[in-house]
């Protein structure tokens, strides 16, 4: 049903932790597991990959190849490059009409339901949620067009 997939990075493939009144803590990520594997399946079933992402490219630039995720995705997409962030739906509509998107094929899955769900239910695209440590307070209910996974694994 879904062609492509959209994902959120931080705290949606990437458990991130941070502390800045600990040196040693400032920065540590690593992928959440089946992550690889998750994006390996979508991509040998022939389905496209994409990154959306609220980040500056300064820092997340590098960090994507540093934890091998740059060969899974055919687009990416983050704030600090675009000028806008999620919830705002023409960040999700830069990303659909840069990569040429029909909205009813994708499928965004991210861990704030207002900044990846609601903001693309509101750019008419699907999505999943899934909680993790770095996840907001759900603030309502999650749109109609958005289902609850448990861990980021099950996805495909």
């Amino acid at each position: 049903m879904y062609q492509n997939y959209i994902f959120d990075l931080y705290g949606t493939l990437v458990d991130i932790h941070t502390n800045e009144k600990k040196a040693y803590l400032w920065k540590k990520m690593s992928l959440f597991p089946g992550v690889p594997e998750m994006l390996q399946r979508l991509k040998d079933a022939g389905k496209k990959v994409f990154l959306l992402s609220n980040a500056q490219a300064l820092f997340t630039a590098p960090e994507i190849p540093l934890l091998g995720l740059t060969k899974y995705f055919d687009g990416i997409l983050l704030s600090s490059d675009a000028g806008v962030k999620k919830p705002d739906p023409a960040f999700f509509e830069m990303l659909l009409k840069q990569y040429h998107l029909n909205p009813s094929e994708c499928l965004m899955t991210g861990n704030d339901d207002i900044a990846d769900c609601h903001g693309a239910a509101s750019a008419g695209i699907a999505s999943r949620y899934v909680a993790t440590r770095q996840s907001p307070k759900i603030n309502g209910s999650l749109p109609e067009n958005c289902e609850k996974i448990a861990e980021i694994a099950e996805l495909f």
